[in-house]
């Protein structure tokens, strides 16, 4: 699912490219549990912008400070 969000958000408007699968290495992580609910009980956080919006920002800030030829631009 992430893969396809950043293909959208590197390529608008581009048919989408099936990612290729490998095999698993060391250190990859498999499953994640990440659940923010204990941060807001006990320390009052609230994420400030949703998932999408926080990828689109990271996106367009990678376009704008790496080389131009790593984007296909």
């Amino acid at each position: 699912e992430l893969y396809f969000k950043l293909e959208e958000l590197i390529h608008p408007g581009a048919e989408p490219v099936p990612p290729e699968y490998a095999p698993f290495r060391e250190g990859d992580v498999r499953t994640s549990r990440a659940d923010t609910s204990r941060a807001a009980q006990r320390l009052g956080f609230h994420p400030e912008t949703n998932f999408r919006d926080a990828l689109k920002k990271t996106v367009q800030w990678y376009k704008q400070n790496l080389d131009r030829h790593q984007w296909g631009t």
